[in-house]
């Protein structure tokens, strides 16, 4: 024991207590403090020296990356920077394609797909109302001036030529089947396929408050014929979403790369697939071969989850360029859509490189664009069970108001995939009501009247925005339908949330297959009962 200065006693030797117990006035409780701010000082250099060199290995990433212009594009006039302006709804372009490079040997299983009425680049822009509609022939000619026509054996004009005369703001959230259009200083009535009960149902529930955008489209799976077209544009409420191909398609091209699988790859719903990692995340190291351990899920669960390095590696392993982009044309990417209205082709844009392959078979970017109504070609296709995507018709007829017919709809379609192949995604698509992402909001749907005698399925997409901070975008693509086929619809929905989390997609989907069926089976019990004699109980 030693005595301090201040006359108090200490233990001296080997043994000592805390530095800052040595007392005042050897100044150990200063050290002590000194020490510690002298620690953190080094660990606030380490660590910005660490977001330094990180920071710096990402930019060098960025530079490499802009350096590389993809092999091959699919594109119609939309790229993910100009999503915003592609959003205020500027002039569509005609859809091309550039290769470079060589591609796949193998032929393809079904031709390049095409409709055989479809419009040149030009008529993507709304053109002037002829000045006087004396016949048919004379307004296509105001149509079309300085070119050469025949004389149709049909007087009734195309879809090509309601394309240049008709502008789809009309068409924005009707509330009546029917509307009035000025041609030439002459009035004619436009009759639409819409069915104004799920129509006005569609409108009464659209959540607003949270959304930049909502596009609903409800079609007819055999016929193509819309039922149902509302849309929400927060800043240019006159437009309609629906039609315009401004949206990430996330997910949703899941639906092209598992046909394409099915086909090419000799693959069924309950094949057996390996992944590393999570479900949700698209690494490098997760679309390599390794013989590391790993995950088994079948396709069907994949699918239904929206697993990412299946996809990716289906994509980058598996398949390769030529078949995605076959199948990716057969399912309408950079094709023009046979419709009254103008609508951009979808887009998206491939290269050789095994990442990107698996990126966009996975739908893990944000370049490949489509529309609502194009999600609801691509939903018909399988619905109906013949791999036949329809043309979609929104105008039934027009007459003027003399009663003399102009146009008429007739229902077309293409064959998309082989109708075996459109059972298997059925198969797909069903279980992601049952057991996939969208499991929680069809919860229970076994003991409703109504959902548990449709044969449903679906596939959902998410994706945030790069371009607006928290605006997140929102998928469902899927379909309905009776025991019996005779009535199957589409729905295809998509909302773009921003600040908070609105009403999702496949939450309209399920009231529309809820609204549109109700009605149906109502329908179908009244007439039974009529046929029996038998009266209908008021409900």
């Amino acid at each position: 024991m030693k005595k301090t200065a201040a006359g108090k006693t200490r233990f001296s030797g080997r043994f000592h207590l805390h530095p800052y117990q040595n007392g005042p006035a050897n100044g150990g409780w200063r050290r002590y403090q000194s020490g510690l701010k002298n620690q953190k000082r080094r660990k606030r250099a380490a660590l910005k020296s660490l977001r330094l060199c990180f920071l710096l290995l990402i930019m060098a990433m960025c530079a490499w990356g802009f350096r590389r212009p993809p092999d091959s594009t699919i594109d119609a006039g939309f790229t993910a920077s100009g999503l915003d302006k592609a959003a205020e709804y500027g002039t569509a372009h005609a859809a091309g394609i550039r290769f470079k490079g060589t591609g796949s040997a193998r032929a393809p299983s079904l031709p390049p797909p095409s409709f055989a009425d479809t419009a040149p680049a030009a008529a993507f822009a709304p053109r002037p109302i002829p000045a006087s509609l004396p016949d048919v022939q004379d307004l296509l000619a105001r149509v079309h001036p300085g070119e050469t026509r025949e004389v149709r054996p049909s007087p009734l004009l195309t879809r090509t030529d309601l394309r240049a005369l008709l502008d789809s703001r009309e068409f924005t959230n009707l509330k009546k089947p029917e509307l009035m259009l000025s041609v030439g200083g002459r009035e004619c009535r436009v009759r639409t396929s819409l069915d104004m009960d799920l129509q006005q149902a569609l409108l009464q529930d659209l959540d607003t408050a949270h959304s930049r955008y909502i596009g609903l489209v409800v079609m007819e799976a055999d016929t193509g014929r819309i039922l149902s077209l509302v849309g929400y544009d927060r800043i240019h409420p006159e437009r309609n979403p629906c039609l315009n191909s401004i949206f990430p398609a996330a997910s949703i091209f899941k639906i092209v790369t598992a046909a394409a699988a099915l086909d090419r790859c000799d693959l069924r719903p309950a094949s057996p697939l390996k992944y590393r990692g999570q479900k949700y995340t698209l690494y490098k190291f997760q679309i390599k071969k390794s013989d590391a351990p790993s995950h088994s899920i079948s396709l069907r669960d994949a699918f239904a989850q929206s697993v990412n390095p299946v996809f990716g590696k289906l994509g980058s392993l598996h398949l390769g360029k030529e078949p995605l982009v076959h199948y990716a044309r057969a399912f309408g990417f950079g094709e023009k859509v046979s419709f009254e209205l103008p609508v951009p082709p979808s887009t998206f844009t491939i290269s050789d490189d095994p990442y990107h392959l698996a990126e966009i078979a996975s739908g893990f970017n944000r370049t490949t664009l489509i529309s609502p109504l194009h999600g609801a070609l691509m939903a018909a296709a399988i619905a109906n069970g013949a791999g036949m995507m329809p043309s979609p018709m929104l105008v039934e007829r027009i007459t003027d108001t003399g009663g003399r017919l102009l146009y008429r709809s007739r229902p077309a379609s293409r064959q998309v995939m082989p109708a075996g192949v459109a059972g298997d995604m059925k198969i797909l698509m069903n279980r992601t009501i049952v057991a996939g992402t969208c499991r929680k909001v069809f919860r229970g749907y076994e003991k409703d009247p109504v959902l548990s005698r449709l044969d449903m399925g679906g596939k959902t997409g998410s994706i945030n925005s790069r371009a607006h901070k928290g605006r997140r975008y929102d998928w469902f693509v899927g379909f309905a339908g009776d025991a019996r086929n005779t009535h199957r619809i589409v729905v295809s929905a998509v909302v773009a949330h921003e600040k908070y989390i609105g009403t999702k997609a496949k939450t309209y989907a399920k009231k529309a297959f809820h609204r549109y069926f109700e009605r149906i089976f109502s329908e179908e019990m009244a007439h039974e009962a009529q046929k029996n004699g038998v009266p209908l109980q008021p409900s």
